[in-house]
């Protein structure tokens, strides 16, 4: 059940809804990252296992407002799902 994996800047555990959040999926797998930018682990992965990652979550802060344009169009297709929920959990919605 989603989530199997939880990535996380510690950052956003200083945040009430990061605390909520390590609360409610505490019996799930947490990955500290240094980015939700920028995660090795999963950009180094096959195009096939994008179906098992869009059941992973990724907890970040936005630290700019720029916008980075990505060259690697099968990158940005990949990502974009995980990062809508990350901009969804940021903006206080509730899940």
């Amino acid at each position: 059940m989603f989530p199997d994996k939880i990535y996380y800047e510690e950052a956003a555990m200083g945040y009430e809804l990061g605390k909520y959040l390590k609360q409610k999926y505490q019996d799930k797998t947490w990955i500290p990252i240094d980015s939700h930018n920028k995660i090795d682990e999963l950009r180094t992965r096959p195009n096939s296992d994008f179906r098992e990652m869009k059941q992973y979550l990724i907890i970040g802060i936005r630290k700019t407002h720029r916008h980075v344009p990505n060259a690697k169009v099968s990158g940005t297709l990949h990502l974009i799902r995980l990062h809508c929920r990350l901009s969804v959990l940021l903006s206080g919605l509730q899940l």
